[in-house]
């Protein structure tokens, strides 16, 4: 290859003085060897850096977040008493609020379980309060258990899943009533 490129370079740089003319005059000899040099580098560079620029042509990153399928009422749901039960809801709003047209599942964190507390729930806000958290429904409600460890919950129109357009607070049924407890949870849609 590299004779080649020499019977290249040597035709290039005769021209029309021709190569016997060329050769005739030494100092134009070591001239036309320097660059000859020059020549073959430049050939040799672009050769390269034109291999080294078709392997990569571009990156992308494409992103896609879908719409949120459950919302927030507030950051911070305060607890009302009744009972052996407490709810936890947003004053006059719901905790939770699941849009109507949501499908698929969400996802919950593990969170600490309070002092006394023997279960928390998320019941449909529509729910009528019973003597237990699990006991409060009403017509197309119902109460699911949240398990301490974290799970997750389909959504859907079915017994034990969130109800798409349904809004939702926190309820915790306790033996004894703690004087007071909190717990943080946070919900991710899958």
């Amino acid at each position: 290859m590299r004779d080649d490129l020499e019977d290249i370079v040597d035709q290039f740089l005769a021209g029309s003085e021709g190569r016997k003319r060329a050769e005739a005059r030494p100092h134009r000899r070591v001239l036309s060897l320097w660059t000859k040099v020059f020549v073959m580098a430049v050939v040799l560079v672009t050769l390269a850096s034109t291999v080294l620029a078709a392997v990569v042509l571009f990156n992308q990153s494409p992103t896609y977040t879908s719409a949120a399928i459950m919302t927030s009422g507030c950051t911070a749901p305060t607890g009302t008493a009744s009972g052996s039960l407490i709810t936890f809801a947003c004053g006059a709003f719901a905790a939770i609020y699941v849009t109507s047209s949501a499908t698929g599942f969400v996802t919950y964190s593990a969170f600490t379980q309070p002092t006394n507390v023997t279960a928390v729930y998320a019941i449909d806000a529509a729910a009528a309060l019973s003597t237990s958290c699990a006991a409060s429904s009403g017509p197309g409600t119902w109460a699911i258990l949240l398990a301490f460890t974290g799970g997750q919950i389909t959504i859907g129109t079915s017994t034990g899943r969130l109800q798409p357009g349904h809004a939702y607070n926190y309820c915790a049924d306790y033996g004894s009533a703690p004087p007071s407890f909190s717990f943080t949870i946070s919900w991710s849609q899958g």
